[in-house]
C-alpha cells in the first residue's frame, strides 16, 4: 500500500511539472526574429536540446505556446515558445524575438511585388479586398488568419444579377493559403493549386 502511495505521489508531480512547463493555453501570436545570426529551433524547450533548423533574421514567425518558467541562456531571462518552420515544429528562446508585433499583421495596405497598381487590403473587422488601384475592378471577401494559414471567403458577383444599379450576390468562393511571412514587410501567399503571389507592405 505504502508503494502504492509513493508511485502515486511521483505520478501527480510529474504531470504538475508538465503543466507548469507548458501554457495548456495555445495563445497564437506573431513575433519577429531578432538574433542577427538566425534563432535556432529546437526540439524541446531548452538550451541544451537538439537543434532542428535556424530561422532567418527578420522572419516573421507564430507562436501557439509557451512555457510558464524562465531559463537563462546568454545571460537574457526569458520563456520558450513553440512554433513551426519550414514544417518543423519546435521551440525558440523568447530572448531573440520582438514581442511588439501585431496580433494581426495582415492589417494594411499591400501591393503586389511586380503589379504597383495592383492592391490587396486587410482591415480589422475581418473583411479584404484586392483589385486594380482607384478602379471599380476590386475584388472583396471576408478571411481568417490562423497561424500560418490564410482562409479567404471571396464574394462572387454575376453581370447577369445587376440590379438597380448594384451587383447581386452570386456565390461565394473559398481559399486555403498558405502564408510566408519573410518579415514585417513581405509576404507570400501559397494557393493550393501552386500559384504564389508576393506582396510588400504599402503603409
Amino acid at each position: 500500500m505504502k508503494r502504492w502511495f509513493i508511485f502515486l505521489i511521483f505520478l501527480l508531480l510529474i504531470s504538475f511539472n508538465i503543466i507548469c512547463q507548458v501554457d495548456p493555453i495555445h495563445r497564437e501570436k506573431y513575433f519577429l526574429v531578432t538574433s542577427r545570426i538566425g534563432l535556432k529551433l529546437r526540439n524541446e524547450p531548452s538550451k541544451e536540446a537538439k537543434i532542428i533548423d535556424t530561422i532567418p533574421f527578420g522572419t516573421f514567425i507564430y507562436v501557439d505556446n509557451m512555457t510558464s518558467e524562465l531559463e537563462i541562456v546568454d545571460e537574457i531571462s526569458n520563456i520558450w515558445y513553440k512554433t513551426r518552420f519550414n514544417e518543423k515544429d519546435g521551440w525558440v528562446f523568447g530572448g531573440y524575438i520582438d514581442k511588439r508585433i501585431e496580433e494581426n499583421p495582415l492589417i494594411g495596405k499591400w501591393r503586389f511585388k511586380n503589379i504597383e497598381s495592383y492592391i490587396w487590403k486587410y482591415f480589422w473587422e475581418g473583411t479584404y479586398l484586392y483589385g486594380l488601384e482607384q478602379t471599380d475592378n476590386v475584388y472583396s471577401g471576408e478571411y481568417n488568419l490562423l497561424g500560418n494559414r490564410l482562409i479567404l471567403k471571396e464574394n462572387q458577383y454575376s453581370i447577369e444579377d445587376y440590379q438597380n444599379g448594384e451587383m447581386i450576390l452570386n456565390s461565394i468562393i473559398i481559399f486555403n493559403i498558405e502564408i510566408v511571412f519573410i518579415n514585417i514587410d513581405y509576404i507570400i501567399l501559397k494557393y493550393e493549386d501552386g500559384k504564389e503571389i508576393e506582396l510588400i507592405r504599402d503603409e
